[in-house]
C-alpha cells in the first residue's frame, strides 16, 4: 500500500507509458493543504528489516484527513507515499467522496 517508491521521470518518445488509472482529470493547483493522520495502528507482517528501517505490509487502509486553506476538512485514504528526492516526499490521497466543485481550481 504505502511503500516507498522512487520518483520516475516521464517516458521518452517511443517508450511505453503506464496505463492511466484515474477516472477524473487532474488540474494543476497552487495552494497549501494539511494532511492529518488520526491515531492509527496498522498491523501486518514484516517483509524485511535492517539497522536503518523496516518494510511491512498491511491490509488496512491508512485513513487521513485533508484540511484545505479555507478550513474545509475532507476524509480520504493514503494510496501512495514515495521519496521524490532528498528532503521531498510525494503523497497521494484518494478522497472518500468526490470533492465539491468549489474546492477545485477554475480552468
Amino acid at each position: 500500500m504505502a511503500d516507498r517508491e522512487e520518483h520516475r521521470p516521464p517516458a521518452k518518445a517511443g517508450e511505453p507509458m503506464t496505463a492511466e488509472r484515474r477516472d477524473e482529470e487532474r488540474r494543476p493547483v497552487d495552494g497549501r493543504v494539511l494532511v492529518r493522520i488520526p491515531e492509527t495502528c496498522l498491523p501486518g507482517p514484516s517483509r524485511d528489516i535492517s539497522r536503518q528501517g523496516l518494510y511491512f505490509l498491511t491490509d488496512r487502509p491508512l485513513k487521513v484527513e485533508v484540511v484545505f486553506e479555507d478550513g474545509t476538512v475532507v476524509g480520504g485514504e493514503l494510496v501512495r507515499l514515495g521519496v521524490v528526492r532528498e528532503g521531498e516526499t510525494g503523497i497521494a490521497v484518494r478522497f472518500a467522496d468526490p470533492l465539491p466543485e468549489r474546492l477545485l481550481p477554475r480552468d
